[in-house]
């Protein structure tokens, strides 16, 4: 790979702008109304036609004349901030030739609608299967051309490094560097890689990168931060990883924005504590012998543990045991707490996954693991303490960022996903991105089959094995979207003991993610898979599958959020294909337990009731999960305020 090192720092040192309140705010919404108006999507429409007028002109260019244009294209945009109106239009001409000759792929004219959002800084709700990743490596061509970093963020390192070797040839022939970054690469590759004009990586490693740089920019001092940041600047420092932010464009960005918000991005180092081992250790002993209602209560909705007063006198009484560190009333109670924290709210196979006797992190909303990731504030230790593995050293913070601050700082940012509607408002009050919604290139022929609720889980696996059973005499491909690791091993438990075949995908089984993926829409396939369903993996369907109703998608259970629900039944009927999806739920799931006092769950019995009830506890995470997010974002100076994640 052949990077050029003459590339301008570009660190952006401003202040994240405080969040508009009472009549800014309304104001400010105002504004986004204008950006969000229907009258976008008609302009956007006949852009795109004024494109395809010129790529019609252009289209029998000789390579070499094509090679020119480009060039003349690349000079405009190198020479300008903001090119003018029909200079982009030329451009996307342009490269969208290009992609045809060396791609392929020739852009469908929403796809070309998409690229202009793009660059003019929308985010837009694009369905599966609609080429996401042809259309932001078009626009990374556009932004690549003004010199600056440009940034592909998408939300694993598997598919920042499949996105980048797809689009990478038609990067080449358009005269722009590209590269990808993933969690295993030295920091001396890392450096290199991120001399490219486009890097395709996902937003932990971006953020992480630039927290450390920002760290050795502060220690580096003032002055050398302004040379760097000057025009003669000709390559990074070598203390330095990245060449600072510019310009991004977020795949998958409800993901990004809006799930992976809810935790901060901590720089940590490990700090031997062996204290902190040994009264870790002392407090699992002594919450072994504790009872919930008895001696502590639990708050599943709040996700809290409050001592009642025989727990504090036991721990009182033991106090002399733990290290003088922790024998005071707040430490030792607060040990205790993440003790009873850890044994309550965070489950094996749910919330992490044991590999090689390490505590491994479960991504909640992707339900993919996340390895070198601790949990802060002593409740790593905590986990590793329950489950009997060696218990690492503690982290001590050195920078954190939320996620939400993060993506404030660049001047240039746009973004992509298939469920962007629901949220629209957060993402303009926090972000300032107008979201709007790119037609289908083809009629969606999705059907959505009733629903069935039963009384217990047991019951609910019953009656979906029992729907599989139906399929499978069609020929119908399935796909069933469970929560939780230990609910997919569940599945497949059973199935194995009905004689099915199926293929199982989940934090403990992703190696061969896009291997299970890309096969799941043969005839009378079952793939059980965590909510994962390996997004960005397009399931191709075979033509008895098509022709038996294409694929269908079975959801286990509701989550937190409809974005989540909408991304998994999105999975089925794409692009024109058939496609269907039925959900299976149950009064005992997760959803209802956490949202839901127990004082009123004799009302989920009440037929006509029950449905009412579930959308009110999904509504309800929905506004607790954005709270969090509230606080995350008004409390980067605290580490306190939220349970985070350290790198």
């Amino acid at each position: 790979m052949h990077i050029p090192s003459a590339k301008r720092y570009h660190f952006n040192n401003t202040a994240v702008k405080p969040l508009l309140t009472g009549a800014d705010r309304q104001l400010d919404r105002l504004l986004g109304w204008a950006k969000f108006r229907r009258g976008i999507l008609k302009s956007l429409s006949a852009q795109a036609e004024l494109v395809g007028s010129i790529i019609e002109k252009y289209s029998d260019l000789s390579d070499l004349k094509l090679e020119s244009k480009l060039e003349q294209s690349r000079g405009q945009f190198q020479r300008k901030s903001q090119v003018e109106q029909h200079q982009l239009h030329t451009a996307i001409a342009l490269v969208a030739i290009a992609s045809k000759r060396v791609l392929g792929l020739q852009p469908y004219p929403v796809q070309i609608m998409a690229v202009i959002a793009l660059y003019k800084g929308y985010l837009i709700e694009m369905e599966t299967g609609e080429g996401k990743t042809l259309v932001s490596g078009l626009s990374a061509i556009l932004y690549a051309w003004h010199k600056h970093p440009c940034h592909v963020l998408t939300v694993n390192d598997y598919l920042a490094e499949r996105d980048m070797q797809f689009i990478k040839p038609l990067h080449n022939y358009c005269k722009v560097d590209v590269a990808a970054v993933s969690a295993t690469m030295s920091p001396d590759q890392r450096q290199l890689h991120y001399r490219a004009d486009i890097v395709y990586t996902t937003s932990q490693e971006l953020l992480a990168d630039y927290l450390r740089d920002r760290i050795k920019l502060e220690a580096i001092g003032t002055l050398q931060m302004q040379t760097l940041n000057s025009a003669q600047q000709k390559q990074p420092s070598a203390a330095l990883v990245t060449r600072g932010i510019h310009s991004v464009i977020i795949d998958e960005a409800d993901s990004i924005l809006i799930d992976q918000a809810i935790s901060p991005l901590l720089i940590s180092a490990p700090v031997e504590n062996a204290l902190l081992t040994e009264a870790v250790l002392v407090s699992l002993s002594n919450s072994r012998s504790l009872l919930a209602d008895r001696d502590y209560t639990v708050n599943r909705e709040y996700r809290s543990i409050n001592l009642l007063p025989s727990a504090k006198d036991k721990i009182a009484q033991l106090a002399s045991i733990l290290p003088r560190k922790w024998q005071g009333e707040s430490r030792r109670e607060e040990l205790l707490v993440q003790a009873l924290t850890a044994r309550e709210f965070f489950l094996r196979d749910k919330h992490y996954v044991i590999q090689e006797d390490k505590i491994v992190i479960v991504d909640e909303f992707t339900g993919r693991l996340m390895p070198n990731r601790n949990w802060g504030l002593g409740l790593h230790q905590a986990i590793e303490a329950k489950e009997g593995v060696e218990i690492t050293p503690p982290n001590e913070t050195v920078d954190r960022m939320s996620f939400q601050n993060f993506f404030r700082l660049f001047n240039k940012k746009c973004g992509m996903t298939g469920t962007a509607s629901e949220a629209s408002k957060e993402l303009w009050d926090i972000y300032q991105f107008p979201v709007t919604a790119i037609p289908r290139n083809l009629p969606c022929k999705r059907q959505l089959l009733d629903k069935v609720i039963s009384k217990t889980k047991q019951e609910k696996w019953q009656q979906l094995i029992l729907f599989v059973k139906q399929l499978q005499t069609t020929g119908q491909a399935v796909l069933i979207g469970t929560r939780t690791v230990q609910d997919s091993e569940t599945l497949a438990q059973a199935f194995t003991a009905q004689g099915f075949q199926y293929q199982l995908l989940n934090a403990n089984h992703s190696d061969f993610e896009a291997q299970i993926i890309s096969q799941a829409g043969q005839a009378a396939c079952i793939t059980i898979a965590t909510n994962m369903a390996g997004r960005g993996t397009d399931i191709i369907l075979a033509q008895a599958v098509k022709e038996a109703g294409g694929l269908c998608v079975l959801m286990s259970e509701l989550h937190n959020s409809k974005r989540i629900d909408r991304q998994l039944i999105g999975r089925c009927a794409r692009q024109g294909d058939p496609g269907s999806s039925k959900t299976f739920l149950s009064l005992e799931d997760d959803l209802i337990q956490e949202n839901i006092p127990k004082s009123l769950h004799f009302l989920l019995r009440i037929k006509g009731l029950t449905r009412m009830f579930f959308s009110l506890a999904q509504a309800k995470a929905e506004l607790k999960a954005y709270s969090q997010r509230q606080v995350v974002l008004k409390s980067d100076v605290s580490i306190k305020e939220s349970l985070s994640f350290v790198k």
